[in-house]
């Protein structure tokens, strides 16, 4: 009887488990089955959070890049008012804060990395994206918008409170590369 109720306690363990993963597991593997609009919208998550978290810890040590990012957010407006589509003049936007910052990465070590294109990483699938498409250029430019927007809003008194914690400095080596 007990080796009956350990089987089931297991199986039921495995299937816990596997529902978890299916249902909050990583994303963008939901995402790639479901389509490229929604594969789009997951890697607009990651820009955003990346933009948002990476930009306030560049401030914190770097003040002065404030308004590189200013003139950056301000290009970047420009592009999306315009409804732009062109992948390169969306890197255009951004080129900037190339020279300084490469990448913005959030905690989790998800980036936007600014090579010569906007190039997106998920660390937890260890996917790269390069932004090419007409529907993700817009919806990426506005996630990046957004994210600057909201580290450009805080005032620089609070990055040096210690609020902003710096990205991992971990290599980002992509296993998959994708065009969105």
């Amino acid at each position: 009887m007990k080796i009956e109720k350990h089987k089931l306690s297991l199986a039921m363990s495995g299937a816990i488990c596997a529902l978890l993963i299916l249902t909050s597991g990583c994303g963008l593997i939901k995402a790639f089955r479901t389509g490229g609009e929604t594969l789009v919208m997951e890697f607009a998550s990651l820009a955003e959070g990346a933009t948002t978290v990476g930009t306030l810890a560049d401030l914190a040590t770097h003040p002065e890049h404030r308004v590189l990012f200013q003139t950056s957010r301000a290009a970047l407006s420009n592009f999306v008012a315009g409804a732009g589509t062109d992948a390169d003049s969306l890197y255009g936007a951004l080129a900037i804060l190339q020279p300084l910052i490469p990448a913005l990465r959030d905690v989790q070590g998800n980036a936007v990395i600014l090579a010569g294109a906007v190039k997106l990483f998920d660390a937890i699938t260890g996917w790269e994206a390069t932004v090419d498409g007409s529907l993700a250029v817009q919806t990426i430019a506005r996630a990046i918008l957004r994210g600057l927007d909201a580290a450009l809003a805080t005032a620089p008194a609070d990055l040096t409170r210690g609020f902003v914690k710096a990205p991992p400095a971990q290599p980002m080596v992509p296993t998959r590369r994708l065009k969105i």
